[in-house]
């Protein structure tokens, strides 16, 4: 089953977990973001009773009214077709019902929208999940793991293709996190009027998870791929296939979850700067454990790199302004200028030293005295960046003075807010994307030897620094070489 079927569904039998008794006939339908059902009576009531009033001749007044807190429900179902018989609904809502009929016996139709369901299995409101599978675009590209052999007569009369699937790539997530691996599937030769080729699936597997929820699985294990490979391939690499394992452990169960995206076929994608191999399954294992000490910074880097229609120029800058001092906060949390105690000290000479109604607005003023300032977070992690990339910011302290201005600018409003044109803004907000990413990496514990190396070869890095000494020459000189 999956998104591409039609909004008729599958017809089957329904009931809610409090329920297990009360069957009801009705339709599955995943065409939309969210699962949905579809049932032919209602399985919760639309009125309730609100008040009551006793009359004076003994009539009785009853006042009903929609129920104020509708229970979210599970619903296990059978359908007939698809992918398994068997369906669980997590978390489910009514979203519309619909009378056939003016009276209250009329049979009426109730709409109930979950949050995710699975494919397979029947599971309670608690489903926790020990192992999953995922795919994502371009993953068999971005993973490299296809090699074909061709051996060829010698008088050019045969031929032989050969394809051997290749060993998994299994690495333990640190801090207990479990297991993950690159598993790769070889699916039977095809052959049509243009010939025969073998098709090869990869998947990447976790395993051993401490029972973790579908929001956790996501958020913890998903999430930090997803915006890995986006940076390494400017690519969405949002999950388009994702599988969990039952709570017994003997069937994958297929999901249907708002994370999941349809794949689109948008031809060959372009060579990424980093592969697999680059970063190592290894370093993705790591990179898991990282991701949440510097979120949500990945995930803003990953929408604006890999946008269609991205936000104005502006609001970019300002962003990725933004997340340049909340990394260095995040990769350096313990780097002060000088102890809280002494800024304690400096904060009380100055306020004994005003009148005391400007007391509390100079202690305000150096609240956070101790910081290191923007301009300091920046030159830190340009020391970072150069080993890795020497000539992405140009001339650095105008590099710094046009971040500077653009980010306090845009953040308060200011009349100067703007680097020249929108151009020099553009090359502006690029850079700061580069720079970003390039520090995000360095998180993966990769060899930056290799990491500088792919950047020298990567077309689209070389083409960014020619349009950047075309277009923002006061920050990037045309002396400057890559």
């Amino acid at each position: 089953m999956s998104r591409n079927h039609s909004d008729d569904g599958f017809p089957g039998v329904f009931w809610s977990t409090l329920s297990p008794d009360k069957r009801i006939p009705g339709r599955l339908i995943l065409g939309g973001r969210r699962p949905r059902v579809t049932l032919s009576s209602p399985i919760t009531p639309a009125m309730e009773i609100k008040s009551q009033t006793q009359g004076p001749n003994g009539s009785t007044t009853t006042a009903l009214g929609p129920p104020e807190n509708e229970p979210e429900l599970t619903l296990h179902g059978e359908v007939i077709g698809g992918y398994a018989r068997r369906v669980t609904i997590f978390e489910c809502r009514t979203v519309s019902r619909r009378s056939l009929g003016l009276f209250s016996n009329e049979i009426e139709e109730q709409t109930l929208e979950g949050e995710w369901s699975i494919l397979g299995a029947h599971e309670g409101a608690d489903f926790k999940i020990e192992s999953c599978s995922f795919r994502f675009p371009n993953i068999d590209t971005w993973t490299a793991r296809g090699s074909y052999q061709l051996e060829m007569a010698k008088d050019g009369s045969s031929g032989k293709i050969s394809y051997q699937r290749p060993d998994d790539l299994p690495a333990e997530i640190p801090n207990d996190m479990g297991s993950m691996a690159v598993r790769t599937r070889l699916l039977p030769p095809h052959w049509d009027l243009n010939g025969t080729g073998f098709t090869y699936r990869t998947r990447i597997i976790f395993e051993q998870l401490p029972a973790v929820s579908i929001s956790e699985l996501i958020n913890k294990y998903i999430a930090p791929i997803t915006h890995l490979v986006t940076l390494c391939s400017k690519k969405d690499a949002s999950p388009n296939s994702m599988e969990v394992k039952s709570s017994s452990g003997d069937r994958w169960c297929l999901v249907h979850h708002a994370v999941l995206k349809e794949a689109k076929d948008n031809g060959e994608a372009p060579r990424p700067l980093l592969t697999l191999d680059d970063v190592t399954i290894e370093g993705v294992a790591k990179w898991i454990t990282e991701y949440q000490r510097v979120s949500p910074i990945p995930a803003l880097i990953s929408n604006i790199a890999a946008a269609d229609h991205p936000r104005s120029v502006e609001n970019q800058v300002l962003e990725l302004a933004a997340s340049f001092e909340g990394l260095h906060r995040r990769l350096y949390p313990e780097n002060r200028r000088m102890s809280k105690s002494q800024a304690d000290k400096i904060r009380r000479i100055a306020r004994d030293s005003v009148p005391e109604e400007f007391s509390p607005l100079v202690n305000d003023a150096l609240f956070h005295l101790y910081d290191p300032t923007y301009h300091e977070r920046i030159v830190c992690l340009l020391d970072e960046v150069d080993s890795i990339a020497p000539n992405l910011v140009g001339d650095r302290e105008q590099w710094i003075k046009q971040v500077k201005n653009a980010r306090n600018g845009f953040a308060h409003q200011l009349p100067n807010a703007r680097v020249g044109n929108i151009e020099a803004l553009y090359v502006l907000s690029q850079s700061l994307t580069w720079a970003l990413k390039f520090l995000l990496f360095r998180l993966t514990g990769m060899d930056e030897s290799i990491l500088a190396e792919r950047i020298r070869e990567h077309r689209p890095y070389e083409d960014f620094l020619l349009y950047a000494r075309r277009a923002n020459p006061d920050a990037w000189p045309h002396s400057n070489t890559a």
